[in-house]
């Protein structure tokens, strides 16, 4: 009779998300990256507002040089970023004539990094995350939930560089077959708010004979 052995893997859902902060500039808007592009190249802000003002955008890397900008009514999109890179991003509003007409906002930061590694523990009901190493992020900050859009729960910090080790769900152990997200938000250099990205995993049985 042959042997049936039982593997645990754990699978990453296909696509990180990235989601807009509550990062609220003033009582006219809240802001935040919404949509970034597959060659992670291009990134759009999400404006929600009651005003009718232009928006400028403008983007700098972790030295604080300004590298693009855009202007837009709602959903301003910079070009020519880098992969793997941190940013951090400020807005004001223009009168018609382009003129100025509001301070820079605080710093939102964001990094064009979507695809989070996630593997199984080796024989273990656990998942482990690889943090990766990003000039300007000086740390991640990782929360849990069953849920894509609500009910994280902050688990822990990490360095960049380093693997966490995801053992329980709430303080029970996690189970096959449902889904978990992680919102993972790096801790940009400069930055007042961040940008999460939200990556999920699933544990599966698999046998092989």
């Amino acid at each position: 009779m042959k042997k049936v052995t039982k593997k645990l893997v754990a699978l990453a859902l296909a696509l990180a998300i990235a989601v807009t902060p509550a990062m609220e500039v003033s009582a006219k808007q809240t802001i935040g990256v919404s949509w970034l592009s597959s060659n992670l190249k291009e990134a759009t802000f999400q404006l929600i507002r009651t005003g009718s003002n232009y928006t400028e955008v403008r983007v700098m890397n972790y030295k604080g040089k300004v590298v693009s900008t855009a202007t837009g009514l709602s959903l301003p999109t910079v070009k020519g970023l880098k992969k793997k890179t941190a940013y951090t991003a400020q807005f004001c509003e223009l009168d018609d004539n382009d003129t100025q007409i509001t301070d820079w906002s605080k710093k939102v930061g964001f990094i064009t990094f979507e695809k989070f590694n996630i593997k199984m523990a080796k024989g273990k009901m656990a998942a482990r995350l690889k943090l990766p190493k990003i000039k300007g992020v000086k740390k991640y900050e990782v929360a849990i939930s069953k849920k894509r859009d609500k009910g994280f729960k902050k688990i822990k910090n990490g360095k960049p560089g380093k693997t966490l080790t995801i053992k329980k769900f709430k303080g029970k152990a996690m189970k096959y077959y449902v889904n978990y997200y992680l919102k993972i938000t790096p801790k940009v250099k400069g930055a007042k708010y961040n940008t999460p990205v939200i990556t999920g995993f699933y544990f599966t049985k698999r046998y092989t004979f």
